[in-house]
């Protein structure tokens, strides 16, 4: 069995800001709302709670489109992507960060074992 099945619980909180330097704008991702109380509670979901920074290990292996079981087996790379389009004519407030995950190798559709290198491999 996977040894690492139980980090699928694991959390990840993500501390990120961006700088639009020609406007003087710096953003967090600790927007309004966000202080220590929410953190201590909030979990990310993509439509409950789609600004909290923690995230479950699971659940990002999952959005990415892969199989927590699989990568913990395999190993792997899961690549997170903080978009920040934001349009610096309205208040800053609402400038607000969405968050993606990929998987940075394969496709999550792809069951041919006969692959040359799958999973994180080190030589």
């Amino acid at each position: 069995p996977p040894l690492l099945m139980s980090a699928e619980n694991y959390t990840l909180f993500i501390k990120n800001s961006v700088t639009f330097p020609s406007f003087g704008v710096t953003r967090s991702n600790l927007v309004e709302g966000i202080d220590a109380n929410y953190i201590g509670k909030c979990l990310y979901d993509p439509k409950k709670a789609p600004l909290c920074p923690i995230f479950r290990l699971g659940d990002i292996v999952e959005l990415s489109g892969f199989s927590f079981e699989k990568l913990a087996l395999e190993g792997g790379a899961i690549g997170i992507v903080v978009d920040w389009t934001c349009n610096l004519d309205v208040h800053v407030k609402h400038c607000k960060p969405e968050y993606n995950f990929h998987g940075l190798y394969g496709n999550p559709a792809d069951t041919d074992s006969s692959s040359a290198s799958i999973g994180y491999n080190f030589r």
